[in-house]
């Protein structure tokens, strides 16, 4: 490129005087030519590249600056705006960029003068602590019709003449991939680049490159982060390196002194971000540090106990900012959610101002209402869309689980309860397993404790454990008795004779599943016993045989079931996973005790 000065322009060189970046553009190459597509329209004369700290905006803008500066024949001037103060006036600042010496006019009228008929493309980097750059640049453009200008900023100018576009973190490498496609990756290659530039002899091997990957990962792909943490290559093998990004925060520091503080750390990256907002804001980015995979509108308005519009306001101005991500569930919702490094950060703040237990707890409390309502149309006609949020929300059920479980046990036990039909239906046995067995440790409601003991014995029933099926099972029936509740000893009972009848133990299923039959028939007046009445009702003693109900159709439970959207208590699929018994052949599992050589046992009208 010709690095000579334009005849037109004394104080700026027709390639601009465009500083090299110093880090070598990785990755960036669809950006590069949709945003100098963008620049070469003349109804884009104001572009802003946004997004958040870190992302590699000025090293993207300066490549994007030199190989456009053939298109502008009066030259490339970049302003740089890091180190001007917000009250600071921008007109002197961009006429010493120009070149424009001082004279009696005012520093705004010489730089509109000068720029005047002039193609020219004017770069200002460094934006967002700046309220007054969006008025400038209209200003000057409506002076100066020839005139482009690029803007980098955390944040949309919001003016009417600007188009933004938003940079994200590079990409990562497909979870899985062989080393080929690994080594590709965007992220991967500027860690690769930059661990060369601390110590030569790195070289990315099919033995190191998941560690790498891992890494990349990580840090979201966010470019100062990858350089970063790629500096720590001097003295860390990727496999330790990764081992101790957890958290990252500390050790993502140390940038070069030829950068501006703030962009030296990704913890300074990221408080230089978050000082630009009102707390109003910045109180939701900290309670989204709660949050696991994301937040739905309602979850945020709820854990933040502001209304649904005043959120998504909050959350519009974090999305601007480049501290929140949107998206979209299945069903067109917005979700929001945080780079890990960002989450970190936003934790961090919480622990610092002492709100951890605070957003904790409501997080909780908005979890176990979340898992309440999905439970109650888990058999029901929204079955699907029920099943889908709930397992969107797994992350999260996780988090307020273990938070639960340590501080607030009767909660943890309610909400262990409340998932029980979900993990079952969705295959989670193992892990349901483990919170319910968890949650019964610990003291809590006893209606939560019955659900949960007659759930931990279902689950170990689909999984082959009839000890533990039975224990809890009978565990259940007792604390059901005990209350009183007629539908929650039917269904536990029920299971203890599916049980018994795997076992090949046809009396004992007998005596199980004919009091469950006469309690559902009882409970023909209650609001869904008659739909339970038909639906368990079908199992029918007679002649020593057992036999399940016919299915309305292949695949489907009968309608009854579906239909369900009462307690809980009974899972369509404990009837119709025990096989037909006839005669007293018996099944591998044994006696459903597991205990014993034959069927003798207590009545199944005793309590436990």
């Amino acid at each position: 490129m010709n690095e000579s000065t334009s005849p037109s322009l004394p104080g700026v060189p027709a390639s601009g005087g465009v500083p090299a970046h110093l880090v070598p553009l990785v990755g960036r190459g669809e950006e590069l030519a949709e945003l100098a597509a963008l620049l070469r329209r003349e109804e884009v004369p104001l572009l802003t590249l946004s997004g958040a700290g870190g992302t590699g905006k000025t090293a993207l803008a300066l490549t994007l600056a030199r190989a456009l500066a053939p298109d502008f024949p009066d030259g490339v001037a970049v302003v740089p705006l890091a180190a001007v103060r917000t009250d600071a006036p921008l007109a002197p600042v961009v006429a010493r960029a120009l070149g424009l010496k001082d004279g009696a006019a005012e520093p705004l009228t010489r730089v509109r003068e000068f720029l005047r008929g002039r193609r020219l493309l004017l770069l200002l980097d460094n934006a967002e602590h700046l309220p007054g750059v969006g008025e400038l640049a209209q200003d000057l453009l409506r002076h100066a019709p020839h005139l482009t200008v690029l803007v980098t900023s955390r944040v949309p100018l919001g003016v009417s003449l600007e188009r933004d576009y938003a940079l994200g973190p590079l990409a990562l490498p497909p979870p899985g991939a062989a080393f080929g496609e690994l080594a590709a990756a965007p992220s991967v290659e500027l860690f690769r680049r930059r661990a060369r530039a601390v110590r030569r002899d790195f070289t990315l091997t099919p033995e190191n490159a998941p560690a790498v990957a891992g890494v990349c990962t990580r840090l979201d792909g966010l470019p100062l982060a990858l350089e970063l943490a790629a500096a720590h290559v001097r003295t860390l093998s990727p496999e330790a390196l990764l081992g101790h990004l957890h958290p990252s925060l500390p050790l993502l520091s140390g940038g070069p002194a030829d950068r501006p503080e703030h962009q030296r750390s990704v913890r300074a990256t990221v408080a230089w971000s978050e000082a630009l907002l009102p707390e109003t804001a910045r109180l939701v980015l900290r309670a989204l540090g709660t949050f696991v995979d994301g937040a739905d509108l309602p979850g945020v308005a709820a854990v933040t106990g502001v209304p649904e519009g005043e959120a998504l306001a909050r959350l519009e101005l974090l999305v601007s900012h480049g501290l929140v991500r949107p998206g979209e569930n299945p069903d067109g919702t917005p979700r929001f959610g945080l780079l890990e490094t960002i989450r970190e950060y936003a934790l961090e703040r919480q622990s610092v101002l002492g709100e951890t237990a605070g957003w904790q707890a409501r997080h909780a409390r908005h979890f176990l209402d979340v898992a309440l309502a999905g439970d109650r149309e888990v058999w029901g006609e929204r079955q699907g869309a029920a099943l889908a949020r709930l397992e969107r929300e797994h992350g999260n059920f996780r988090a307020a689980l273990a938070w639960a479980l340590d501080h607030d046990a009767p909660l943890g036990l309610r909400l262990a309860a409340a998932l029980g039909n979900f993990w079952s239906v969705h295959g989670h046995l193992t892990e349901g397993r483990g919170w319910l067995e968890q949650a019964l440790r610990l003291p809590g409601d006893e209606t939560a404790g019955a659900h949960a003991a007659y759930l931990a014995g279902e689950m170990a029933r689909m999984q082959g454990d009839h000890a533990e099926a039975e224990w809890r099972l009978r565990e259940g029936l007792a604390l059901a008795r005990e209350r009183g509740d007629r539908l929650a000893v039917a269904a536990a009972l029920n299971s203890l004779g599916v049980l018994a009848h795997n076992a090949a133990c046809p009396e004992e299923a007998r005596a199980f599943l004919t009091e469950a039959l006469t309690l559902w028939e009882e409970g023909r007046g209650t609001s869904d016993a008659p739909r339970r009445s038909s639906t368990w009702g079908g199992w029918s003693c007679t002649g020593g045989r057992l036999r399940t109900p016919s299915r309305s159709s292949p695949g489907r439970w009968p309608s009854g079931v579906r239909a369900e959207t009462g307690t809980g208590w009974g899972t369509p699929s404990t009837a119709w996973a025990a096989p037909t018994w006839n005669g007293g052949t018996r099944n591998a599992g044994g006696c459903c005790c597991a205990r014993a050589s034959r069927c003798g046992r207590p009545s199944a009208t005793s309590g436990g």
